[in-house]
Order: C-alpha cells, then sequence, then structure tokens
C-alpha cells in the first residue's frame, strides 16, 4: 500500500506524532483533571502511609487489598506510587506520574505486540498511533486511579504470552531470553490482579483457553511454565488468603499471626455477583446500550468529556474481534489467539456487573488493536490502490477531526467541568494559617471522605493519623470523627451517612473553632431529632477565606454579659 520510497516520510511522520501524543499526555498534568478525586486522595494518602511507616491509613501492615473506605481498594498503584512520593513528596502531581510514566511506558509494547503478531511494521505504526490518541487510554493515563495502570499490563502480559508461544513454535532450543519470557509470562496475571481485582472473573478463563489452545507448546517446556505458574501462585497467594478470609471463610485464618502482612476483614462487600436472571438480564441490556454508545457513562460524569470513540471505530473493533476468532479457530492460525483469547474473556463481567468507563478496562485496553485489525483486513480486501488511498484519506480524516474534537474538549472545556472537588487545599492553608494555638478545626461533612483531602494535603503524618485517630468501623464505610486537631462533622450529611455528634459536644467546649465549610453551608443545619446540634446565636462567625466552593469561619462564643 506504501511504496518503499515513502516510507521514510511514513517514519518521520509516525515520529511526530509521537512526540505530540507524549506532549499531550503530560501537558498540565497535576492541572487537568481540575481538583482532586476521593479515589486519588486515598491511594496518595496509603502510599505515604507505606512509605513512612510500612503500613496503610488504618495501620496494617502492607496488605494485599486495602480496607480503604470500608469496601476495599485495590493496592498496586500505591504500592508503585512509593518511590514517586520518595522523590517528590505527596501532591497531586506526583500521585499522578505512575499513571502517566506507564501510560507512556504502555505506547512501545503495543507497538511490540502488534509487531509479533502481524510481522508489519505499516500495522505496528498503524495500531501504536490509534492506542496513543485513543480518548480513553489518554485520560486514564492523567489521573490516579488504581484500575489507570491496567492496561499496561494486560498488554505486556498478551506480549509476553505471544512471544512465549512463537518462541517455542520457531525454536528448537530456547535462549535464556526466551527461557526468561516463559517464565515471565504467568507471573504478569497476578499483577493484573493486585491492579484490579475483579480480573479474577476474567484471569481464570483466559488461563483456560491457553491451556486448551497451547497444550501441545506448552507440553514441550512444561518445566518452563510450571515454573511461570507457580511464580503467579505465589504471587497471588496474599490475595488468596484475602479471598479466604473476607468471601470464604468469612474469619480470621489461623496462620495470619506467622505471616509478614496483615489482612484486613472488609466492611462491606462491593457486589453480590449473580443477582438473579431477571436482574442480570437487565443488566446485560444495559451493558449492551453502554457498548453500543461508544462507552458513553449517563449517570456519572466525573473524568469524561463528551466525545469518545466514534461508532465506525468500535465498528472495526468488533469486525477485528470476529476476524481473529475466524483465524484462530477456523485457520488454525496463533498469531491473534492469545489476543483474541482476552478480548473474549475480557466480556465477562458484562455479563454480571453493570459497566462504566471504569469497570469496562480490560475492554478498554485491547479495544484500539482490534480497531487497526479490522481496519487493515478491510485495506486488504480492496485490490484497487485508488480505492485504498480514499479509504485511507477518508479514516485519517475521521481520525483527525475526532482527535481535535476531543482535546479541544479536554484541554478547554473539561478544565471548567464540575468533576473533581477544588481548591480544598486553599481552604485547609487559610485554615491553619488562620486559627488560633491549640484551636480545632472542624471539617465539613459536604465532601465525601473528606478526611482524606485533610491528610493528603496537610501531609499528615501517618504515625500521628494511627495513633490519635478516633472512628467508628461499624459502619459500612469507615466513620472518622476526630485525628490529631481536626475534627469532622460527619460524611456527606445531606444524602445522610452519618453525623458526628459527638465532635459537637466537644467543639461546644471551646471558646472558639475554625470550620472549613462549603460555601453557604450553614451549621446550625446539622440536627439532632430536629433540634439544632450547635446553636449559632451564641457565636459571632467571622469569614477567614472564602471561594466559589469553600469557606473558613472563626466561630467565637459571645461573651455572656450576665456573667459580668
Amino acid at each position: 500500500m506504501i511504496s518503499s520510497q515513502n516510507t521514510k516520510y511514513v517514519y518521520f511522520g509516525f515520529y511526530l506524532l509521537l512526540i505530540l501524543g507524549i506532549v499531550l499526555r503530560i501537558l498540565k498534568l497535576g492541572a487537568i483533571p481540575v481538583g482532586l478525586n476521593a479515589d486519588e486522595a486515598s491511594i496518595g494518602y496509603e502510599a505515604y502511609s507505606l512509605l513512612k511507616t510500612g503500613k496503610d491509613r488504618w495501620g496494617l501492615t502492607l496488605p494485599p487489598y486495602f480496607l480503604s473506605f470500608g469496601s476495599g481498594q485495590n493496592t498496586l498503584y500505591a504500592y508503585l506510587s512509593v518511590p514517586f512520593l520518595y522523590f517528590f513528596d505527596l501532591s497531586q502531581t506526583s500521585i499522578r506520574l505512575l499513571s502517566a510514566v506507564m501510560g507512556l511506558f504502555t505506547i512501545p509494547l503495543v507497538y511490540a505486540l502488534a509487531k509479533t503478531i502481524s510481522k508489519n511494521t505499516y500495522f505496528a505504526i498503524g495500531c501504536t498511533i490509534l492506542f496513543l490518541f485513543d480518548p480513553y487510554q489518554f485520560m486514564i493515563a492523567r489521573w490516579a486511579l488504581e484500575i489507570n495502570i491496567l492496561p499496561f499490563f494486560v498488554i505486556f502480559s498478551i506480549l509476553l504470552f505471544t512471544k512465549a508461544f512463537d518462541h517455542i513454535n520457531t525454536n528448537t532450543k530456547l535462549s535464556l531470553l526466551q527461557k526468561i519470557t516463559i517464565i515471565a509470562s504467568f507471573p504478569t496475571l497476578a499483577f493484573i490482579v493486585y491492579a484490579y481485582a475483579s480480573a479474577i472473573f476474567v484471569i481464570p478463563f483466559f488461563i483456560i483457553l491457553l491451556l486448551i489452545f497451547y497444550f501441545s507448546q506448552i507440553k514441550k517446556q512444561l518445566a518452563l511454565f510450571g515454573l511461570s505458574f507457580g511464580l503467579m501462585f505465589f504471587l497471588l497467594m496474599p490475595f488468596i488468603l484475602f479471598i479466604l478470609k473476607n468471601n470464604v471463610f468469612k474469619a480470621d485464618l489461623s496462620i495470619e499471626a506467622y505471616l509478614p502482612f496483615e489482612i484486613p476483614k472488609m466492611l462491606s462487600s462491593r457486589e453480590q455477583i449473580f443477582k438473579g436472571f431477571g436482574a442480570n438480564l437487565s443488566i446485560i441490556k444495559k451493558n449492551l446500550t453502554f457498548i453500543f454508545s461508544g462507552f458513553k457513562e449517563t449517570d456519572r460524569v466525573f473524568n469524561t468529556t463528551k466525545f469518545y470513540n466514534t461508532h465506525l471505530f468500535l465498528f472495526f473493533a468488533a469486525f477485528g474481534l470476529i476476524y481473529s476468532a475466524y483465524i484462530t479457530f477456523k485457520k488454525l492460525g496463533q498469531q491473534y489467539a492469545v489476543l483474541l483469547f482476552w478480548g473474549l474473556t475480557s466480556l465477562i463481567p458484562f455479563l454480571f456487573f453493570e459497566m462504566n468507563l471504569n469497570r469496562s478496562v480490560h475492554l478498554q485496553a485491547v479495544v484500539p488493536i482490534f480497531s487497526t485489525i479490522g481496519i487493515f483486513i478491510l485495506f486488504e480486501s480492496i485490490s484497487d490502490l485508488r480505492y485504498k488511498k480514499y479509504l485511507l484519506v477518508g479514516l485519517s480524516l475521521l481520525f483527525l477531526i475526532q482527535s481535535t474534537i476531543f482535546y479541544g474538549e479536554y484541554f478547554l472545556k473539561f478544565p471548567k467541568y464540575d468533576q473533581f472537588p477544588k481548591n480544598f487545599d486553599k481552604a485547609l492553608q487559610a485554615a491553619e494559617k488562620g486559627k488560633l494555638p491549640n484551636e480545632k478545626t472542624v471539617i465539613t461533612s459536604n465532601l465525601m471522605f473528606n478526611y482524606l483531602y485533610v491528610g493528603f494535603y496537610q501531609k499528615l503524618s501517618p504515625e500521628v493519623f494511627h495513633k490519635s485517630l478516633k472512628a467508628n468501623f461499624t459502619h459500612s464505610n469507615v466513620a472518622v470523627h476526630s485525628f490529631n486537631n481536626y475534627f469532622i462533622l460527619g460524611d456527606n450529611i445531606n444524602q445522610g451517612y452519618y453525623l458526628n455528634q459527638d465532635v459537637f459536644e466537644i467543639i461546644k467546649k471551646d471558646l472558639s473553632f475554625v470550620a472549613v465549610l462549603s460555601n453557604k453551608e450553614d451549621i446550625s443545619k446539622y440536627e439532632n431529632d430536629n433540634t439544632a446540634m450547635i446553636d449559632v446565636s451564641k457565636y459571632d462567625a467571622q469569614t477567614l477565606w472564602q471561594d466559589d466552593e469553600w469557606e473558613v469561619v472563626r466561630f467565637k462564643k459571645k461573651l455572656d454579659l450576665n456573667k459580668l
């Protein structure tokens, strides 16, 4: 399709796009998305606590799965973020660096995988460009959600398995590097589990398909694959013990006292797998709508823009998946098999869980690759060179228009969206600057998981947090009451989560306190049995700092003239 004399121009254009894509991925990394998401604050403070104490924020030693809010959080992102916090300290930018770095490292892996399965340089270039500029892959590389690093490990795993089986097929004697490739293949699946635990609904079926389809190759190198599988099992053992404790026995394990890590007991479970045939059928219908809409969410708007994948590129992805299945099962070709098996098994969660952008990450990791397969197969089916050029120009224009709209939306309009809480760090700074010695700082309930933002932005010593923490662990989510000199009024009181009545009793004993509130928040609206928890008429209120979102107010008791 491209003459040899034009090859250098293809590479020149590819390198220009590669540089552009890299620049866009790191541009204003700490500033867009604006603000800090609760998951980012959680991961950041977990990593900070691990760095300073070797324990999570609740004081558990090196847990395989975080207790987090109460229902758990995946650990790998926090553990891998520790070096970034060591060198750059805790900040909104430093906690996002892992996503950015892993996202960039995924790009050469995509190129290597595409080149391995196709032996076609132009296919590898096209696949890399689609992945590099894919809106979803771009956005998850710019904020700190634990699942955002999963595509790296998915692509790495598929690449290792593909190369491992290719080495066995083409070599009678394996080199040391080829043996290492085989040994490293299964352990990569363990990292996928620690990146996003829902992978346990994907990986067992993925392994089964590999064992069946590549049985003869595995049999040839049974010792190496056995060692690889054993290493995976060893790496997964802490997580397996966590599952046994929380989902099988639902009790402490007798061996826990002898382990070098601690296993948390969850306060609540995230989701029930099977909800009944009718309910699951309804979920499947919703998920089909989600896919055919172009992976657009209807009830969640954070970390999204109004423009994602066009239906045309999704059509090519479906076509690429079908073609890969045809080659694998009908023609018994092996170049697409590992990629196909991941694509098929990543659809399994769609049968049980209502999908959104985050939960569909297993599938999203390979959508750009299947799209490229579909496009190239269409090109190969066209014999007339003129029509190939027309198609190339048309798809290139569509890709350019899509990218222009998306990046314009992301960098110009997206910062104005009200997606994550912003400027809470400035409110905390104003409170610290304005309060008197030993004066208590009271934190609004109108910020979900507010205590995390305090710990994150104030870089509160985890040891101090552990020792001074007063919290209720009987809620489905941990109800934090106070720590250090911070007192939490409650959490999301407008939705009736919980109210810290004892905090009000404590602060009423003082002559004054400083409150960090949402803008125009009326502290007298905190009520118990229709009675205000605090009588603001007894206080003089002085605004110390204010913006569109937050307000810092000092409440000082009025003088009782009758006692003078």
